[in-house]
């Protein structure tokens, strides 16, 4: 069960209050800390990498991170907002909490390695699309020719054409803008021609 599907009365003592999202830094950004009975929680934005307002809630009392779709674990993420940037800061920011355990958005629950996983994983995808672009080639080229390495046999690993895609905008913003549909037939071209 994801996260963010998780009812609140599913979760005695836990009030979930909707907070606007955080545009002003890359990394999570604080919101107030609400308390109900002993428990303390604090809820932070990151400013989009995933989407326009991907928020993580941390209850220190009980040693729990609830990271939403800012964590994907043992698929590939996808950046729809990015920057890429801003995901790996969030990544290291979720870490310093220090919550033992951590309750992805996708996936199994795990804990700092799995955030790690997920912030070493867009590191490659930064350093592939860099490379990339400093040899002179097109988004599409640098997608269909990426080295995944260990990251190869993620689920939805079609899902880093948009990834690099973003990564794209983000060094030359005068790129051409690819609509949805667009990406998501690119994802499907790249997935069937992985196909043995």
């Amino acid at each position: 069960m994801h996260a963010h599907a998780v009812p609140a009365r599913a979760l005695p003592g836990v009030r979930l209050r909707r907070h606007p999202p955080a545009h002003a830094r890359p990394d999570l950004r604080p919101a107030p800390h609400r308390r109900r009975g002993r428990s303390q929680g604090a809820a932070a934005h990151s400013r989009a990498p995933h989407t326009e307002a991907d928020t993580v809630v941390h209850v220190p009392d009980a040693g729990v991170l609830f990271a939403g779709d800012l964590l994907f674990i043992g698929c590939t993420p996808i950046v729809w907002s990015g920057p890429l940037a801003g995901w790996i800061d969030a990544c290291d920011t979720m870490v310093g909490l220090g919550a033992p355990t951590v309750v992805p958005g996708h996936g199994p629950v795990t804990d700092a390695d799995g955030i790690r996983a997920v912030r070493d994983h867009f590191r490659h995808v930064v350093e592939q699309a860099d490379t990339a672009y400093a040899e002179g080639r097109g988004f599409q080229e640098a997608a269909f020719g990426v080295d995944l390495a260990e990251y190869a046999e993620r689920l939805d690993a079609e899902r880093v054409v948009v990834n690099i895609y973003r990564r794209y905008r983000e060094i030359h913003p005068d790129q051409p803008v690819a609509d949805r549909l667009t990406l998501f037939g690119l994802m499907a071209e790249w997935d069937r021609r992985r196909q043995p």
